[in-house]
């Protein structure tokens, strides 16, 4: 049975590595850095308790990935998370879900608000992001 967290969990690294392994293609470097840094920063900012969830999370969404380079980057991305700075311990506010929700909507509102000569909507299917919001089954 598939959490919320995990399908959480599962689009938002979908959704990074889809974008920054997209570029050079059709994404040029700073529309990506543009989408993904602020959301990795949202990521790492929260206690130290959600980012050792988040950096569990991420790693068994690299160990279901089958691509190499989308493996890769899955784990490079939950190692990054679990390993930054100290946190602060007194937030009890942000749950695992909130942050994932909140990184997932940033990362779709990004995506959709994108300069069309910057980011091409087909990009967009190109990058598997029908599949990371579970529009499209992988069957």
């Amino acid at each position: 049975m598939i959490t919320t967290k995990y399908a959480l969990a599962k689009a938002v690294v979908d959704l990074i590595t889809s974008i920054e392994l997209t570029v050079g293609e059709d994404l040029p470097h700073h529309v990506a850095t543009g989408m993904t840094e602020p959301v990795k920063e949202l990521l790492g900012s929260t206690s130290r308790e959600v980012r050792g969830d988040l950096g569990r999370l991420f790693r068994v969404v690299a160990e279901d990935e089958g691509v190499p380079a989308r493996r890769e980057a899955a784990f490079d991305l939950a190692d990054t998370i679990s390993g930054t700075g100290p946190g602060d311990n007194s937030s009890t506010s942000s749950t695992t879900d909130r942050v994932l929700a909140k990184a997932f909507m940033r990362l779709m509102n990004d995506v959709e608000l994108a300069d069309e000569e910057d980011f091409d909507p087909d990009t967009a299917i190109k990058t598997d992001f029908p599949e990371a919001i579970g529009l499209v089954s992988e069957d």
